[in-house]
């Protein structure tokens, strides 16, 4: 069983706390350091991030509940792992995918968009937008199933 398969038999799993199980399969997490405590605080609607050191970093302000914070995870430890493989997305983004994502950092970085965009899909997050077949093939050929 590969990586991306395991992890998503973690998520799969009902009920349970996988983020600490996540970190051991793709993306070690952390806690935040004080600037990204200062960020959270003030951004309590920001669940966490893929850090620039890899590690997935859950917000300790966000008032979302465990099932949400593993969703938040499994879309981080998206991001670090196309990151570390250096795997880019080459799907089409559709309009409505580019209308939900202006005024982001994301608008105008089609890359970032491109990856985002897989990772919310991955994780089962509405924002994503409506996945395409060209979207879906993509996170298939990853091995990422049932998301």
């Amino acid at each position: 069983m590969g990586m991306l398969e395991q992890l998503q038999a973690l998520f799969n799993q009902p009920q349970q706390n996988n983020v600490q199980q996540l970190s051991h399969l793709l993306a070690p997490s952390r806690q935040a350091s004080s600037s990204e405590l200062t960020f959270f605080k003030t951004n309590p609607h920001v669940g966490g991030y893929a850090a620039p050191d890899n590690h997935v970093v859950l917000n300790p302000f966000s008032n979302l509940s465990q099932e949400e914070k593993n969703a938040v995870a499994k879309n981080e430890a998206m991001r670090i792992y196309m990151r570390q493989n250096n795997i880019q997305p080459h799907f089409k983004v559709t309009p409505e995918q580019l209308k939900s994502f202006e005024g982001t950092p994301y608008q105008g970085d089609r890359k970032a968009l491109q990856q985002t965009i897989a990772a919310r899909q991955y994780s089962g997050d509405p924002s994503g937008g409506t996945p395409t077949m060209a979207q879906s093939d993509f996170l298939k050929s990853l091995g990422a199933y049932g998301q």
